[in-house]
């Protein structure tokens, strides 16, 4: 990336050259994709042709600030800069979302604050970014296309059609690591099983109703995942209208390493004896973290127990039901109805649905 100046308008532009010919239908797909957008937080295209030297360039706004990546480098956010931020990188999404593209590479380094405010990010790089409709044809079979840490399931297993919901995990990828203070995966984790601790974890202090807001967004499961930029901005705005206590920014963790949830629970209001995190996280090595987390912090039953009523409930898991579950097992039913959040008790739910269908026979 270059800065360079308009002649015309002697104002400061990016310019963004391609050198080579190997990549040229990306960079014309670049250019077209963003082309279509225009987006407070989106890097404005200005224009773009061939210089010179015959090589093809793309030139954008010139903003002058720090990347996101940059700024955590140097120091944490509180509550209320995560939750602004958040609302910017949703506004840009829901933008390209309405247009038809999924960015498919939204991280910290992929974001400009200009002036170093976290309420003026830009989100940029479109190299890789496709339309939602269209089929992908310029990525060599097998290649991974994106960042590991920041990376959704299904675009990690290279499924054929990664939608906007790819966008909104690497958004909640985000949050996350603003709100702990480190990233969700590390590099050499690669996506590979997604027992890695939670916000509810690793920053207890934070509100329910955001840790239900990045739950969500980090759903293995596409379907109840949030499932867009809009309703992604939607939820947050909701969160900020309440006007939430301050919370300062997190203490940064000195080990890198991500581990399984291991702790013990609080006993739940039943009275029965609580369910042990490492046990469960022994015991259900598929389940997802949001998974582990709600049955280590809700569910009063030993792992005996919850096994046994796994059982009753896996006949018919996919079609499981509030109802069914409070008939069924009142214990299971009454940590999901502690989620209130709208979308919250669907991912729990969905979630719940997985851990029937996974949890091993005895």
């Amino acid at each position: 990336m270059f800065r360079a100046v308009d002649e015309h308008s002697g104002s400061a532009v990016a310019l963004k050259i391609l050198r080579g010919t190997g990549q040229q239908a990306r960079f014309e797909r670049e250019i077209d994709l963003l082309a279509k957008l225009d987006h407070p937080g989106i890097v404005r295209y200005l224009g773009h042709g061939i210089t010179v030297q015959g090589e093809p360039f793309l030139a954008m706004e010139w903003i002058d600030g720090v990347t996101l990546r940059s700024l955590l480098s140097e120091r944490g956010l509180d509550l209320h800069e995560t939750l602004r931020l958040g609302i910017g990188i949703a506004g840009a999404l829901a933008a390209a979302h309405r247009a038809g593209i999924v960015h498919r590479d939204v991280k910290p380094s992929n974001l400009l604050l200009a002036g170093g405010r976290v309420d003026q990010v830009k989100l940029i790089d479109f190299g890789i970014a496709r339309s939602s409709a269209g089929d992908e044809t310029l990525t060599e079979t097998g290649a991974l296309v994106g960042t590991p840490s920041y990376m959704a399931p299904e675009q990690a297993t290279h499924a054929k059609r990664v939608g906007p919901a790819a966008d909104v995990f690497a958004l909640g990828c985000i949050l996350h690591e603003c709100l702990v203070g480190k990233p969700l995966f590390s590099t050499a984790h690669v996506m590979s099983p997604m027992l890695v601790p939670s916000v509810r974890v690793l920053r207890p202090d934070v509100p329910e109703l955001v840790l239900a807001i990045v739950e969500c967004m980090l759903s293995r499961n596409v379907s109840v995942r949030i499932a867009d930029g809009t309703h992604a901005l939607a939820e947050l705005e909701r969160v900020v209208a309440l006007e939430l206590p301050p919370l300062p920014p997190p203490v940064i963790a000195t080990s890198p390493q991500a581990r399984p949830v291991a702790r013990e629970a609080p006993r739940a209001r039943s009275g029965f004896t609580s369910l042990r995190g490492e046990s469960a996280a022994q015991q259900l090595n598929h389940v997802s973290t949001c998974t582990l987390d709600v049955l280590a912090r809700y569910v009063p039953m030993p792992m005996a127990v919850l096994r046994s009523q796994c059982e009753r409930l896996a006949k018919d898991a996919e079609n499981l039901s509030e109802q069914d579950l409070a008939e069924l097992c009142p214990a299971l039913a009454e940590a999901v109805a502690r989620f209130t959040t709208p979308g919250s008790r669907a991912l729990v739910l969905a979630e719940l649905r997985a851990l029937i269908v996974e949890t091993p026979r005895s």
